[in-house]
This record gives structure tokens, C-alpha cells and sequence, in this order.
């Protein structure tokens, strides 16, 4: 007795996240374009929120090295509510530098207390405050003074939403 055996090709749908070059969903893309169209975010801002792929073009790029454009930390721009940019040196050897988005809680002696914030995004625009993320610096530690993020209130939640130019930084 002869037996068959047949062979089913399987067809593997291919998941968000594993092609580098479409790692976004058409919803995603609509989403974005829609707050381009509707002038809540530039086109650079649009893509790292949503995480889509931007090509500089060589204009763009020399336009980019120009960012950020912060306002120079002084004592007289910085007050309690106001949102800096900070560096932290840590670790063992105090050699590591963490940069945190942080807001003024309390001055004493020029010394900022401050309560850090959280990313919520990839792309790092929008944040939480952290109420268990507190420490201490001083005006040598603050690298930059922050314009004044969007508030939004989601589902209960503070959010806060800075424009790409202001956190945007790689060290």
C-alpha cells in the first residue's frame, strides 16, 4: 500500500516591528500625517513621536546641527514650575553623566530641588512627572532652561509635551 504525503506551505504574516525598512502600521502613518496637516507637529517631530523613518536632506541636515536652541541657564530665569534640561554625574567612579528633564520644586541657597520627569515616547517629546524622582543640583548642572511644555490631561493622567527642538539632545 503506497501512502502520500502532502506538503502544506505555511504563509507566515509578517508582524509590526520585524522589517526594518515598514516598521509602522497604515493607521500609524495616518495619524501622523493628520497632525502634520493639522500643524500640531513639524514633519521631524511627526516621525520620532510616531516613530516613522525621516531621510534628512542635506539642507535638513546642516539645519538639525543647529538644534537644540535652549535659553541659557542663569538665577534669574530659573524659578519653581520652570523645566530644565540637567545633567547628573553617577556611578562608582562618578564618571557616568545621565541627562534628565526635570522641573524646579524648591530653591535654597542655589540649590534647585528638583523632581524629574519621565519619557512616555520614543521619540522623548512627552513626559510624567515621577514623585519618587527627586534630587538636588546646582546651577553648574543645569545645561540648559526648557520653554514651557504643551499640558495635556489624558485619561486622569499630566502629560507633558516639550517641541522637538527642547529635549531633543545626544551626548
Amino acid at each position: 500500500m503506497e501512502s502520500y504525503c502532502s506538503v502544506v506551505a505555511r504563509k507566515y504574516k509578517k508582524k509590526i516591528g520585524c522589517r526594518p525598512y515598514v516598521n509602522y502600521t497604515d493607521s500609524t502613518l495616518e495619524d501622523a500625517l493628520k497632525t502634520i496637516v493639522d500643524g500640531e507637529l513639524s514633519v521631524l517631530a511627526a516621525s520620532k513621536r510616531f516613530s516613522i523613518p525621516y531621510v534628512f536632506s542635506e539642507e535638513e541636515k546642516s539645519q538639525n546641527e543647529a538644534l537644540p536652541n535652549y535659553e541659557v541657564p542663569s538665577t534669574n530665569n530659573i524659578n519653581i514650575g520652570t523645566f530644565l534640561l540637567v545633567t547628573i554625574t553617577s556611578g562608582k567612579r562618578k564618571k557616568t553623566k545621565y541627562q534628565y528633564v526635570a522641573v524646579v520644586k524648591d530653591i535654597s541657597n542655589d540649590i534647585y530641588h528638583m523632581n524629574g520627569l519621565k519619557s512616555l515616547d520614543t521619540s522623548k517629546l512627552m513626559f510624567k512627572v515621577c514623585d519618587n524622582d527627586v534630587f538636588d543640583v546646582e546651577i553648574d548642572e543645569v545645561v540648559a532652561v526648557l520653554k514651557t511644555p504643551k499640558v495635556e490631561k489624558i485619561r486622569g493622567h499630566i502629560r507633558y509635551v516639550f517641541p522637538h527642538e527642547d529635549v531633543f539632545v545626544e551626548t
